[in-house]
């Protein structure tokens, strides 16, 4: 642990990942008490996501596949990249791309086999999140290593001002409610991140949901307040059963998925009348699977539209015929209502 704080003494742009390992080991206070004390920006797992409240002055955002472009952008500048948690699989590291080969990797992690596949790492730490921070943050202690002394402050104020240019671009996307009937879903994920509170638990599932989950919703306190896909396509909607449960009548749950993913499990809308789960499921209905759609045009120009197209179902009509409430909603104004009357 000291030999890792000393490596981080000599950085210039240090950055810290923080996996789906704090949060099972219930270390994001910790986290956040490491990065403040130093002043290094952090960047998270899509399974990490909700380490870091995302309004944060040094919260970047998702990095990897399904994230912000800007964690990418400033995983790839950072020459010393501090993983904590993290298996730095290809998912998290966008296929070793994030960061990039010239950074000094410190990697701690719970499972030792994890530690060194993927990287050369500068060190490796087998070692629990919650207590290898709190070792970190008093050998930082220890050796007089404090954001006032720190020799980054500019490394900061640059990926802070990229983190405000994402912003704004996002807003800029999700201004425009689109046309009745194809509503722009940047949109509808503004007005989502408008009703959410700091206690809410959100469950998005895989595909294009975790995309937007990952990039664009709002995590307003740390803790275990999002949750990320952990299985193949549908798995989002009996997962937040599952959340709901968990957290009984001390939090609501959402569900943010597609027409694709709630088909698999569209009939534990009467699981969760009966067993009294009141998740909110928000549906992005393209009436399609269009994660495929898009991944056969990129890979072979061409599509199979029956392979991927559906009807357009009325999910809302769906939900009243299984006993639960439901609405469709048309018109990009009456987004917000909607999610209003539904929590």
């Amino acid at each position: 642990i000291e030999r890792v704080i000393a490596a981080i003494a000599e950085a210039k742009r240090p950055l810290i990942l923080a996996g789906g390992g704090v949060i099972a080991s219930e270390a994001w206070d910790e986290l956040i008490r490491f990065a403040e004390s130093l002043s290094i920006p952090v960047v998270t797992s899509s399974a990490g996501k909700a380490s870091i409240a995302t309004d944060h002055p040094l919260a970047v955002g998702g990095v990897g596949n399904y994230s912000r472009k800007v964690a990418n952008d400033v995983a790839a500048r950072c020459d010393t990249y501090i993983a904590i948690g993290s298996n730095l699989g290809d998912h998290t590291t966008k296929a070793r791309q994030a960061p990039g080969p010239a950074a000094k990797v410190i990697h701690i992690d719970l499972d030792p086999r994890v530690l060194g596949t993927s990287y050369k790492e500068e060190m490796s730490v087998v070692g629990d999140a919650k207590l290898a921070l709190k070792a970190m943050i008093e050998a930082a202690e220890a050796l007089g290593l404090s954001k006032k002394v720190c020799p980054w402050i500019d490394w900061v104020k640059e990926v802070q001002s990229m983190v405000v240019s994402w912003k704004a671009a996002f807003q800029e996307k999700a201004r425009d409610g689109g046309a009745e009937g194809a509503i722009n879903p940047y949109f509808v994920i503004a007005a989502l991140n408008k009703v959410l509170s700091p206690d809410d638990v959100l469950v998005a599932d895989t595909g294009y949901m975790a995309a937007f989950g990952n990039a664009c919703i709002e995590v307003k306190a740390p803790g275990r307040k999002y949750v990320r896909s952990a299985g193949s396509l549908g798995w989002g909607f009996p997962a937040s059963l599952g959340a709901q449960c968990a957290v009984k009548d001390k939090a609501r749950v959402i569900c943010l998925t597609g027409d694709g993913g709630i088909g698999y499990h569209l009939t534990d809308i009467e699981t969760a009348v009966r067993c009294g789960l009141p998740v909110v499921v928000v549906v992005m209905n393209n009436s399609s699977l269009a994660f495929e759609y898009h991944i056969q045009k990129l890979l072979y120009k061409d599509v199979v539209p029956e392979a991927n197209d559906f009807l357009d179902i009325d999910y809302g009509a769906v939900a009243k015929a299984l006993g639960a409430y439901g609405e469709k909603v048309r018109k990009a104004e009456d987004v917000e209502g909607a999610l209003r009357r539904a929590l």
